[in-house]
């Protein structure tokens, strides 16, 4: 979605509050100003609710663009945190095989650390000569 907003240049709706609807004494251009950031809103609003479960549709319907942002932040941010959590106590109590080859044990680890990446962000993946992935970048958690 940040892909779309950015291309139609209304990104900023979603990380900006709604403005002060400018006085009547005001210039025009503020108020013309004014009035863009409410269209791109509609507009933005529109698809953000369009992409949304029926559910997460009911909860966010009377909310603009911004406070949708914000709201589904809350929910998830929780959400991510948890599953980091439970991925760092995986990490720690995972214990190699006496014996067991170390690439099986890798390959295991790199598993619990990659299901937690967020996708498309901090994990870049190329195949290697002997097909299987190799990480590099940042291997970093949100």
């Amino acid at each position: 979605m940040r892909i779309v907003l950015k291309q139609e240049r209304k990104q900023y709706v979603i990380e900006e509050h709604v403005p002060n609807e400018p006085g009547a004494n005001a210039p025009r251009a503020d108020k013309d100003m004014f009035k863009k950031h409410l269209d791109d809103m509609v507009d933005v609003e529109c698809l953000m609710l369009a992409t949304m479960t029926p559910e997460l549709q009911k909860q966010h319907e009377d909310m603009v663009a911004y406070e949708m942002i914000q709201n589904l932040k809350e929910i998830y941010e929780e959400q991510a945190r948890q599953e980091r959590y439970e991925t760092s106590k995986a990490l720690f109590q995972c214990k190699m095989s006496e014996g067991s080859p170390v690439g099986a044990h890798v390959i295991k680890m790199m598993g619990y650390i990659c299901d937690t990446l967020p996708r498309g962000k901090s994990a870049h993946r190329r195949k290697s000569r002997f097909g299987s992935s190799e990480f590099r970048g940042n291997l970093k958690f949100f």
